[in-house]
This record gives C-alpha cells, structure tokens and sequence, in this order.
C-alpha cells in the first residue's frame, strides 16, 4: 500500500469516527449504559462502606471506560443496517478495515473522554491525587481502545435492533465487573479468583489505573499495557474475521423456493424460520 492510498484510508476512518461520534454520543443508549448505569452500580456496591476515594476512584473510572467505549459500535452499526447507511459505507471506494477502524475510533475516543469525567471530579473536587499520571494516560488509552474493539466485535452480529447487541454485551460486561477486582482487590483474592479474572481484560484496566494511584495491584503495569493490547488485538481480529463471515452468509445466493418449501416439509424445522434465513440457508457456524 503505497503513502498516497494510506493516507486516504486514514483519512476516510476519522471522518467515520467523526461522524458516529457526532450522532450516536448523546443516543439515549450511549449515555444509559455508557455514564449512568456503571455509575449507579458502582454507587450501590460502596455506599455505606467506608471505602476511600482513592481506592474507589480506580475502579470506577475502569467501569466508566468500559461500558462508554464499548457501547458506541452496538449502537451505530446496527441502526446503520437499519437505515442502509452500513451498506453505502461498504460500497464506498474504502477498505472493509477502513470502516471498522473508524468505528473503533470512535468508541475509542468516547470512552476516553467519558473516563476522564469521574476522574476530574475525583481529583479536582475530592481532593484524590494520581501518583504515576503517565501511567494513568496510558491505561486510559489502552483500555478505551480495547473496550471499543470489544464493542465492534458483537456488533458483527447481523441484526439492525441495537437492543439484541447490548443483552448479549451485557452477559459478558456485567460477569467481568465482579472478577475484574473492582470492589475488591485482586491482591487479596484467592489463588482460583486471581486464575479466573486474568481472562478478563477489565483486569488488566483495573490493574493499570490502580498503579496509576499508587495502590497495590496483582500485575505489574508492564504486564497489564501487554495484556490490554493483546485483547485488543484479539478484538480487532475476531471482529473482523466474524463482520466478514456474516456479510458473505447475508450475500449469499437465494436458493429456489421449491426448494425450500421441499426442505421445510421433510424437516419439519421452517415454521419458525423467515424465508430470508432460509433462502440463505444455515448460519455460517
């Protein structure tokens, strides 16, 4: 790819990130499951303990950065599907790769400034102060960037109801707050707890922030900044691989209605079935 071509595909992502940005920030959904529910979670879990702001800090700029970063991608690309805008995207003179980077962007850059919400009033209001700001910054990165490769992941999923994304997203956002050492240090976990929380990249998040303040975490930074970008990397290529799957499943060849009606009497299985499905036949997994 020579410098000329590259810079167009650059180009076209951020006009894409700039552009999800612009209409999907203040969506109901965006700022619902984005600021207000881990917000509010994270207040039903430490109110009446007597916990410091320091130590309660980290955990909820994690959560914060999680949910926002990861709530962009579920909600644009379907109702993209919904109103056909996806499909002008792709036959636009720009890469598959150039679309969903620029989606990534843009979830990416929204959990980032969303993160930095709890923790200017921590630190500006409360009084709480960040012993290592360089590790702060790169964690914020890192994990917004993580969180929104995540997001565009279950978005691959062909539906244009962003409702169908965010309850599947939610079975697995919700299990990972509670094995991620949100509420309660990992350092003082049991050996089965720390095993099971390092296949969560909330912890490695976790981890990074609470080094940033100065409080004691299971990893060192340098473990955690390699854990979140190989998640990251896991992210962007599972999505890839899964958006590409499912677009050749949706484009593929219609089959002839004798014969479908021929399958759905033999198998006895087409009642439920749309006749979209079953023109295209099975799921490609």
């Amino acid at each position: 790819m020579n410098l000329k071509l590259m810079r167009v595909e650059l180009m076209s992502s951020w006009a894409i990130a700039k552009k999800d940005l612009k209409s999907y920030y203040a969506r109901p959904g965006a700022i619902l499951f984005g600021v207000m529910f881990p917000f509010f979670m994270f207040l039903s879990f430490i109110i009446g303990r007597d916990l410091p702001i320091e130590r309660a800090l980290p955990g909820l700029t994690s959560m914060v950065v999680m949910f926002s970063a990861s709530s962009i991608g579920p909600l644009s690309i379907p109702l993209e599907r919904r109103l056909e805008t996806f499909d002008r995207l792709l036959s636009a003179p720009i890469s598959f790769y150039s679309i969903l980077a620029g989606k990534v962007v843009a979830g990416a850059l929204y959990g980032l400034i969303v993160g930095f919400v709890p923790l200017a009033i921590g630190i500006l209001a409360l009084g709480s102060s960040v012993a290592r700001p360089d590790l702060l910054i790169i964690g914020l990165i890192l994990s917004s960037a993580c969180f929104a490769a995540m997001g565009v992941m279950f978005a691959s999923f062909p539906t244009d109801s962003p409702g169908n994304i965010t309850i599947a997203l939610n079975f697995v956002r919700l299990p990972m707050i509670f094995v991620s050492g949100i509420f309660v240090p990992l350092s003082g976990a049991p050996l089965l707890m720390k095993l099971v929380s390092l296949i969560s990249p909330l912890t490695y998040a976790n981890e990074l922030t609470r080094a940033a303040f100065g409080l004691s975490a299971m990893l060192d930074p340098i473990v955690s900044s390699l854990g979140l970008m190989m998640f990251t990397a896991i992210f962007v290529i599972l999505g890839t691989w899964l958006h590409k799957r499912f677009m050749e499943w949706m484009e593929a060849p219609k089959l002839p209605k004798a014969v479908i009606r021929g399958a759905e009497v033999n198998t006895g299985k087409g009642r439920g079935m749309r006749l979209g499905d079953a023109q295209r036949g099975p799921p490609p997994f």
